[in-house]
């Protein structure tokens, strides 16, 4: 592995030990300068360094849209 991909490993590993969802994960790398779709991010997480069921074990939870949101605070 050269620096940059034992670099990019790195956060990777830091964010599984954080166990953070996918949507974080990328957040977390982009906090780092290593900018990645979420494609990107789950492929890399499952095929280059093998955290196997990882993305299906943390998907991002659902957002509340702004309806939502005013429905649950009874402002609707």
């Amino acid at each position: 592995m050269t620096p940059a991909q034992r670099y990019v490993a790195s956060r990777y590993e830091e964010a599984v030990d954080a166990d953070l969802d996918i949507d974080e994960v990328r957040r977390y790398l982009l906090e780092h300068g290593i900018v990645r779709t979420p494609g990107q991010v789950a492929y890399e997480l499952q095929q280059v360094y093998e955290f196997h069921q990882y993305v299906e074990m943390h998907q991002p939870k659902p957002r509340m849209d702004a309806r939502a949101f005013d429905r649950a605070v009874g402002h609707a």
